[in-house]
């Protein structure tokens, strides 16, 4: 069951719109349920609300293993996504692998401040979630707090060009490779022919639960080019 309505920004003075999947029994039962967070909402349940038309179509997976877990889609604002996901201008990045340099990036503080102090509290109050605390996890970069990290990406992220693929895998194995030295549960997964698409998103998604709810659910880990904040 999805249920979708409109959360306020404060910071980017704009209302963005939030899908909820709530598990089947969600109204049967009493009970609390870990709240995994993720980006690009309108790519995460149903294909028809789907950018491009596919999407990880986690909706139908989730019912059909019927996983007690409430997701949070946050929708992306396609003119500002990287705005918006990057806490760090790109210039000097961006010229390396594109020739010049971008402005983009640099608000990615109030986009998680967002989620950590408007998000979530809402969130907490409108469902029965497990609430912990972590904001300070989030604040501070406290990496001993993170149980577990998920990383993945395909050898051919930008297609033929062979330039970018390199860089794409080059800096996911550069993160990897230094918080596996503070995270226990640190994994890393490199797909053999594989471009950035939601379709071959969609066919890592059975890998990725089952890496999740092995570990109990997580706190934060890191996939397939977007970040997701799981806060409970």
């Amino acid at each position: 069951m999805i249920e979708i309505f409109p959360v306020y920004i404060t910071a980017f003075k704009q209302e963005r719109l939030i899908r909820v999947y709530l598990p089947k029994n969600y109204h049967k039962e009493n009970k609390s349920y870990p709240v995994l967070y993720m980006h690009d909402g309108q790519n995460v349940f149903q294909d028809n609300d789907a950018i491009g038309g596919t999407s990880l179509e986690l909706e139908s997976y989730l019912d059909e293993n019927e996983l007690e877990v409430i997701v949070v889609g946050i929708d992306q604002n396609s003119e500002k996504r990287l705005n918006e996901y990057c806490p760090w201008f790109n210039g000097e990045y961006s010229k390396k692998i594109l020739g010049s340099a971008s402005l983009s990036g640099g608000k990615g503080i109030q986009y998680v401040d967002f989620i950590v102090n408007e998000l979530k509290p809402s969130i907490d109050n409108t469902y029965r979630t497990i609430k912990e605390k972590i904001e300070k996890l989030i604040q501070d970069s406290d990496l001993s707090l993170i149980e577990s990290f998920y990383l993945d990406c395909g050898t051919k992220e930008a297609g033929d060009n062979e330039i970018i693929n390199k860089e794409f895998f080059d800096s996911n194995k550069a993160v990897y490779e230094l918080l596996k030295k503070k995270i226990p549960n640190a994994k890393f997964e490199m797909i053999n022919d594989t471009e950035h698409s939601y379709l071959n998103f969609r066919e890592r998604v059975p890998k990725i639960i089952s890496f999740l709810k092995n570990r109990g659910f997580i706190s934060i880990y890191y996939a397939k080019g977007s970040m997701f904040i799981k806060l409970n």
